[in-house]
């Protein structure tokens, strides 16, 4: 069979072309799994501090803290990073913004509901009320970008530690 030297070229561009998708499809479709695997993840919810009513004092606020550890082998910075719970009918989501804050490598951070000093592995909301519910709840991580890092969420069925 001979062909033109026109019909060479396009059949040249179009496998070119064929061959660059198949590699935007592979490049894609690493790019769900990396961010599913995030080195950063909830990994406890103490939500019930007394299992019973709590006090309403600062210090058994601060014993409702959620655990945010980084398993991966570099530092992260959390900075602009968002912890919240599940908006109730009558009430909006809790929001705890992370302030510039590096978790290292093997390294856990405590978010606790209360007011406190913040240092290396612990971190203060800074609230009056109690955030997290002692009936079910939702504790979510997210990006300064919005994406959804960490969930760990419990129930009646679940008693407080829940560990994720």
């Amino acid at each position: 069979m001979v062909t033109s030297r026109g019909e060479e070229s396009v059949k040249r561009t179009v496998s070119l072309l064929v061959a660059m998708g198949a590699c935007l499809l592979a490049v894609a479709g690493t790019a769900g799994p990396a961010m599913a695997s995030s080195p950063i993840k909830i990994t406890a919810a103490y939500y019930d501090p007394v299992n019973g009513p709590d006090p309403a004092t600062n210090a058994y606020r601060n014993k409702e803290f959620i655990v945010v550890r980084n398993s991966g082998v570099t530092a992260v910075n959390l900075g602009g990073w968002t912890l919240r719970d599940l908006a109730r009918p009558t009430t909006p989501a809790h929001v705890y913004k992370f302030p510039t804050f590096k978790l290292g490598p093997g390294q856990s951070v405590r978010i606790h509901t209360g007011k406190g000093l913040n240092s290396a592995t612990d971190l203060y909301w800074g609230l009056t009320i109690y955030v997290w519910g002692d009936d079910s709840d939702t504790a979510t991580l997210k990006t300064p970008t919005g994406s959804t890092v960490s969930s760990c969420s419990w129930t009646t069925a679940n008693s407080s530690p829940k560990f994720c």
